[in-house]
């Protein structure tokens, strides 16, 4: 059943600016970290009565709330390793009796096993991109150890072919990083962090190579020093610093000073546009409590995070934010994107859908029970009346909506759809949208003709 609270952000915009935050799944079973959202495609783990060894890989298409929570395939929840990409879906758990391997399946077809392929016998996927896929070996694996501790990279089209002569190396490391998350690919630059780990000083610093040249020895530069490595508040000198990129925008935790007590915030850096990285958030301990920001994405139309605050009355607390994009750049101020009733851990976005954990605190430790996303207002965009999704407002677009209503079609995302901005979907919609292109009406929204 579909929960949507509208969220007014009160930020001086249109009536636009609300926010659907809906249940995608809900438990028992309890959920793993990470859910993954590529189009109106949302994956996540699932425990199997109680036993994250037992686990598995389910997903949902969110474009329609009615449609079913389907599996994947068996994988424990407790395992990382698990991306999302519009391609592809990645992840190591093999069937019992099968050798290790990372496996691969399209994301249009996540319903059927017929199209799946294997992609290296060892590794976890790391990142990828439209033509790779970047693979990270750590050192505690059973493989070979002139393997261990390298970042390798491999053409897609190579799928299917096993031999470690398609595993091209990218880097070698100091750190094995303990984050999901801590490398990132764009169709331009491939991003990883690391530090050394007998220097207690050492920060973690992020490297970039452009995708044209990750097969060049010595391409790499430095693009960042984060600044952070033994905050005694994160525990960080082991874990890494999560990080995301878009085209050539890097968004990752960063500090200000590499001093044992200094704050962790969210910074963005233009890999092209050089200068200082910009500070986007910091904790505020006095003004609002935050402690702790975690989990920074970035799409083409936000940034997001999560703070994590600490009170004597309501224990740990999670709420995500998000800063709005426009043209590369950042625009307005920051807002929280849900009402925190269901708690946010693990937060990523795909464009302007964020998903997350929605986690609470249980006898101590902390309980996802539900996979939760929210549909983030696009102001200024050519989205609204858009209901089909294919970058233009046309005829097509009130047909989905009727057929939607009066056919059972495929239900469309609210807020392209909703193009009377009356906080439904409906024939009123469907009207709007052909006034709006026959009769000359003006911008669509309320108010508007």
């Amino acid at each position: 059943m579909r929960l949507i609270i509208a969220v007014c952000l009160c930020l001086g915009g249109p009536p636009q600016e609300q926010i659907d935050e809906f249940v995608v799944a809900g438990g028992p079973p309890r959920f793993g970290e990470q859910p993954g959202i590529s189009g109106n495609i949302v994956v996540w783990r699932r425990y199997s009565n109680g036993w994250p060894e037992e686990g598995k890989l389910q997903f949902r298409d969110i474009s329609r709330m009615d449609s079913p929570v389907v599996d994947v395939v068996p994988h424990p929840a407790s395992w990382g390793g698990v991306l999302l990409t519009p391609a592809f879906l990645y992840w190591v758990s093999p069937p019992p009796g099968e050798k290790r391997a990372i496996r691969a399946r399209p994301t249009m077809n996540l319903a059927s096993n017929s199209q799946d392929v294997e992609v290296s016998p060892y590794g976890y996927v790391a990142a990828a991109n439209r033509d790779f896929v970047f693979i990270r070996v750590y050192s505690w694996e059973f493989a070979p150890e002139e393997i261990k501790k390298k970042l390798f990279g491999k053409a897609i089209r190579d799928f299917g072919n096993v031999s470690m002569n398609t595993l091209i190396p990218v880097a070698e490391y100091e750190t094995d990083i303990q984050l999901d998350r801590s490398v990132a690919a764009s169709e331009k630059y491939l991003v990883w962090q690391d530090r050394n780990p007998d220097s207690s000083s050492d920060t973690w610093k992020i490297y970039v190579k452009e995708i044209g040249e990750v097969f060049t020895p010595g391409s790499e530069r430095l693009a960042v020093d984060t600044l952070v490595n033994a905050q005694e508040r994160y525990n960080l000198r082991d874990l890494g610093v999560y990080l995301g990129i878009h085209d050539s925008l890097l968004v990752f935790l960063g500090a200000e000073t590499a001093e044992p007590d200094g704050l962790v915030g969210v910074y963005l850096l233009d890999l092209e546009g050089g200068g200082k990285p910009m500070k986007i958030a910091e904790p505020d301990i006095i003004a609002d409590g935050s402690d702790w920001l975690k989990w920074p994405a970035i799409s083409s139309d936000y940034i997001v995070w999560t703070e994590e605050t600490y009170t004597v009355r309501d224990g740990f607390f999670f709420q995500p934010f998000a800063r709005r994009l426009i043209g590369g750049k950042p625009h307005g101020e920051n807002f929280p994107i849900s009402t925190g009733l269901t708690g946010a851990a693990w937060l990523t976005l795909d464009r302007n859908i964020a998903v997350w954990n929605g986690a609470r605190l249980v006898e101590g430790n902390f309980i996802e029970d539900s996979v939760v996303a929210a549909e983030l207002p696009l102001p200024g965009a050519v989205d609204l009346g858009d209901a089909d999704q294919n970058g233009r407002v046309e005829v097509t677009d009130p047909i989905f909506i009727l057929n939607y209503l009066f056919l059972g079609g495929w239900q469309p995302r609210r807020r392209p759809a909703d193009a009377d901005e009356n906080g439904w979907v409906d024939v009123t919609d469907a009207v709007r949208i052909l006034e709006h292109l026959f009769l000359g009406t003006g911008p669509l929204g309320a108010g508007r003709s």
